[in-house]
């Protein structure tokens, strides 16, 4: 944040809080008794404070607009010791916010994990992921298993075809708390940060299956998420092996706009399923290049069939949702 004197007016610009902090939500009430006045940033980038449900929350990027200011008797309170000290503490506290929230997740189809267990440490290493949710292991059963000094939990059938895992860093693993398994297909996570985060990992079947496969598959997942209390943060990765299309007619609630190619019957079921939970696609949230929205491609096929699913409310914490189609690990889908 930079503080910047203007023609006898201080602006602080690019004022960002993302933060469940009481008193630092009461020293922005208290900067806001001192008569600053607030300017809000695009509503498409940020909610205004009466949009956020949460009511701790504080969530806003703004242009901080301090009144004329002299010196002497009557100086206004741009000059008075309570603003300064206020907004010096204000500034203190956001960037320490800022640099303890920012988490980066991936997810990724990555074919078998047999013999790229490391390689892939390698690659959340190299790209600061924190937390990746793997499809398709190809691993039986159901463990807890330790990468160097990453930890896995994963999940999957008797045959060793599918399953799931979560690959959670050395700086949260000790923060997970509870694990739940449900079919051979979804394994989710309960990790206690500054406020418990339910982390997701999801393999729908491909769109070749007997329909009975798929039925209980989306059962399945009506079971997990009748599992969550409606205000429990969730984030889900997954290979939905479905089209949503660029077309956001009909799921303007849940569709950014921002998607790949045309919507078959399998992507209608994941607009279906993301309204009825009042979910959204990150993916569709940010105008981005082709190549960093199609994450499956097989000769001259492409398509977008892996995403990122998080609670609506939520969405604003996404900063960026992109493919990443230099990395490897398998020559068909992309990180």
């Amino acid at each position: 944040m930079e503080t910047t004197k203007v023609g006898g007016h201080i602006i602080v610009d690019d004022f960002q809080i993302l933060s469940k902090d009481w008193e630092l939500q009461g020293h922005l009430c208290k900067l806001r008794s001192i008569k600053m006045w607030l300017v809000e940033a695009p509503k498409a980038s940020f909610p205004t404070m009466s949009q956020i449900e949460d009511p701790p929350t504080v969530a806003v990027s703004l242009r901080v607009h301090v009144g004329n200011f002299k010196s002497g008797p009557g100086a206004s309170h741009a000059n008075d010791t309570r603003y300064r000290s206020t907004l010096q503490h204000v500034q203190e506290r956001v960037k320490n916010v800022g640099h303890k929230r920012k988490t980066r997740f991936a997810s990724w189809n990555i074919g078998s994990l047999t013999g790229k267990s490391l390689e892939l440490i390698d690659v959340m290493r190299r790209r600061r992921i924190n937390i990746a949710c793997i499809q398709e292991t190809r691993w039986k059963g159901m463990k807890a298993k330790m990468l160097d000094d990453f930890k896995l939990w994963y999940l999957g059938d008797q045959s060793g075809r599918d399953g799931v895992g979560i690959v959670v860093d050395k700086d949260l693993k000790n923060d997970v708390v509870d694990v739940k398994r449900v079919g051979d297909r979804i394994i989710s996570l309960k990790l206690v940060l500054d406020k418990e985060v339910k982390i997701i990992s999801v393999y729908a079947p491909q769109a070749g299956l007997d329909e009975s496969y798929k039925l209980q598959f989306w059962e399945h997942m009506d079971e997990l998420m009748y599992s969550f209390k409606s205000d429990e943060k969730i984030i889900m990765g997954d290979d939905l092996n479905g089209h949503i299309g660029k077309d956001m007619r009909g799921y303007v609630e849940v569709h950014g706009g921002y998607g790949v190619g045309e919507r078959n019957e399998e992507g209608t079921s994941i607009l279906d399923f993301t309204t009825t939970y009042d979910l959204f696609i990150a993916n569709t949230l940010f105008i981005k290049r082709e190549e960093h929205s199609i994450s499956y491609k097989n000769g001259q096929h492409s398509s977008q069939i892996d995403f990122f699913l998080t609670r609506r409310p939520d969405r604003w914490m996404c900063k960026v949702c992109k493919v990443i189609p230099e990395e490897s690990l398998t020559s068909q889908h992309r990180c």
